[in-house]
């Protein structure tokens, strides 16, 4: 958060002061001395139109892609186009990178977040990251690895988007007809649990304290695009499955 300090018109983030007028910061980076082969006045490795670090601390991210449209789904899924419920599906590719003594390194896997069309307006996400926090639902249905997005909106486990009213689910695999005709995302609390597991192992094991900023947010209308790093679990698994 922003905030102005006094009559110094400074622009202070949390973690240090922002000269607007000059354009500059008035400290150094709090984790420049990890990171010595950049300045340590540095912003986001300079270049802010692609990363994220609201203050200046290490980040996991999830990366949400803009709607797929229906052509872009056919490519992935195959050509499903007459099915029951398909055109009510909403779909957006999840890929996932930790921010890291400002730079960004993608975190190898892939996953899907889809949700029902005819709530979008209810889940809207308009802006350009939210902070995640693991929070169980009110309703009790659902366990503490639900991840709150924004107010009432959450990530949590489902079948098809018939379970989501406002809310959005996450998968592994690719969707497959059900018995009763309705696309269906398969291993729904699977990935759930991954999600867990890669918020883990960023941060160092269950009571870790390496994510020291924001420490888990979603960026909207984005993917990770820097280089690939790999967190090892015998219990993680974003390989996708047919």
């Amino acid at each position: 958060m922003t905030t102005t300090k006094g009559n110094t018109r400074n622009h202070y983030y949390g973690a240090r002061y922002y000269h607007p007028k000059w354009s500059v910061w008035l400290g150094v980076d709090p984790l420049a001395g990890e990171f010595q082969s950049l300045t340590p006045y540095h912003f986001v490795a300079n270049n802010p139109l692609n990363i994220v670090d609201p203050n200046g601390m290490d980040t996991l991210i999830l990366h949400r892609s803009e709607l797929l449209t229906l052509e872009q789904k056919n490519e992935l899924f195959g050509n499903l186009v007459g099915l029951d419920w398909y055109g009510d599906l909403d779909v957006y590719e999840l890929t996932f990178s930790v921010m890291k003594n400002g730079k960004e390194n993608k975190v190898e896997g892939r996953m899907f977040m889809y949700g029902n069309k005819f709530y979008r307006k209810i889940g809207a996400l308009p802006d350009q990251y939210y902070t995640l926090k693991f929070d169980k639902m009110s309703s009790g249905k659902h366990r503490n690895n639900d991840i709150r997005i924004n107010g009432g909106i959450f990530l949590h486990p489902g079948k098809n988007y018939l379970d989501y009213k406002g809310c959005f689910g996450v998968s592994l695999n690719k969707p497959f007809v059900s018995e009763s005709g309705d696309l269906t995302f398969p291993n729904s609390p699977i990935a759930q649990q991954g999600l867990r597991d890669m918020y883990d192992l960023a941060n160092g094991g269950v009571n870790g304290n390496l994510l020291t900023g924001e420490m888990f947010l979603l960026k909207t209308n984005s993917r990770a695009m820097e280089s690939i790093i790999e967190l090892k679990s015998r219990e993680l698994d974003l390989t996708e499955t047919d």
